[in-house]
């Protein structure tokens, strides 16, 4: 910059501050700047945007580092604030409702965290506590001690498990003791001794895989199982469970003659010959259990039930089909069968329960104990007081 414009500049800014001097000119010039700052504020956004930031950052500043304009600030904020609640109904309302909120919003925080905590606090050590009346395990919150008297005529029926806690006492889950709890004490109506005793199941039995189980029992379950969610190990239950009844002694004999006593032999369960996805895929072995569905009266008077009652099995080998000539070969059977044979990989493919409809728990009234021989060994479950299914299991 030249001395010439340097000399300009330094006299017109003596020149204006001589005129500021005058009332009336300083008036006029604020004024105009008044009026030319609110024309860039309204119609220049890149100039309003500025100013805000410019404001905003010199805002900043004095609340950081000057403690005296702070609380200038915050006092003059407080008289605002209850100068609002005292003259603008309106507002008041309208704080004491985002105010509430707020507070609602807290105290639901709180709750959860409460109830989190304390259910985390009560599975820390797991379902290690037996229930001395019906038998199951429950966590430490869910039971409490066995506080009847020794002499009551329903104490042998509530004491059906000598199991104590590590404190040396019997423990009595919550279901049960609200019945020996009542003015006139009952028996539990989950209590063991109501004939919810499981049998000692057969050797024989318990030796089998799950296969096995399933090939050697008269109803075969389907049941939908998936993953809960994927970060999480738990499973569900998709749709309804379905028992299927089958023939055993025909699901046997498709199964192959010529392996011995140490031979297994691969099975593939199918629901569907013609599904990709096996329901189940293990080795069996031959095995006595065999002999002991023989053996069993419950079993052999429930086939011989559907046998005198005229329930035959709904399959493909009963559906006739016309064929002609051409076309009576081995690859158009495939559909009539319920097994077939992989001689490179020795692998039987069995679909036992194809094509015969399933029945409903409610009017087949032993399928659990035709199902899982394993858990009932065979022997029919009659408690002695009604269960409702919920409670049963």
């Amino acid at each position: 910059m030249s001395k010439k414009k340097r000399l300009e500049q330094k006299r017109n800014t003596l020149e204006h501050k001589e005129k500021r001097k005058n009332t009336i000119y300083k008036k006029q010039e604020q004024t105009r700047n008044t009026i030319e700052n609110l024309n860039h504020r309204q119609n220049d956004p890149i100039w309003r945007a500025q100013e805000q930031e410019k404001n905003t950052q010199m805002h900043r500043d004095h609340r950081q580092n000057d403690p005296i304009w702070r609380a200038q600030e915050q006092e003059k904020n407080t008289q605002m604030h209850r100068d609002h609640r005292k003259n603008d109904l309106q507002w008041k309302a309208l704080e004491q409702e985002k105010n509430t909120q707020l507070h609602r919003e807290h105290q639901r925080h709180n709750r959860y965290s409460t109830l989190i905590s304390v259910y985390e606090k009560g599975i820390l050590e797991g379902p290690i506590l037996v229930c001395v009346c019906c038998g199951g395990t429950f966590f430490k919150r869910t039971v409490q001690k066995l506080t009847i008297d020794k002499l009551s005529e329903i104490y042998n029926k509530v004491l059906n498990v000598e199991i104590v806690s590590e404190t040396g006492d019997f423990m009595i889950c919550l279901t049960c003791n609200k019945y020996i709890t009542k003015i006139k004490p009952q028996v539990p109506q989950l209590a063991l001794s109501n004939g919810l005793h499981f049998p000692e199941v057969d050797q024989r039995l318990s030796r089998l895989n799950d296969l096995e189980e399933r090939l050697c029992s008269p109803r075969v379950a389907f049941i939908r199982i998936k993953d809960l969610q994927q970060w999480d190990k738990q499973n569900k239950m998709c749709g309804n469970v379905v028992y299927v009844p089958i023939d055993t002694q025909r699901t046997l004999e498709k199964l192959p003659r010529n392996f011995n006593q140490s031979e297994t032999i691969q099975i593939k369960f199918k629901r569907k010959l013609g599904f990709e996805q096996d329901y189940k895929y293990e080795r069996v072995q031959n095995c006595e259990s065999v002999n002991f569905i023989v053996e069993n009266e419950v079993i052999n008077e429930r086939i011989n039930q559907e046998n005198n009652s005229g329930k035959s099995f709904t399959t493909f080998n009963d559906i006739s089909i016309n064929l002609s000539d051409e076309d009576d070969d081995e690859s158009n059977n495939i559909g009539a069968e319920t097994l077939i044979v992989n001689c490179h990989e020795q692998t039987s493919i069995i679909a036992p329960g194809e094509g015969i409809a399933p029945r409903s728990i409610a009017s087949d009234k032993d399928a659990e104990e035709l199902t899982f021989l394993k858990i009932y060994n065979g022997d029919q479950f009659r408690p002695s007081v009604n269960l409702k299914f919920g409670m049963r299991c």
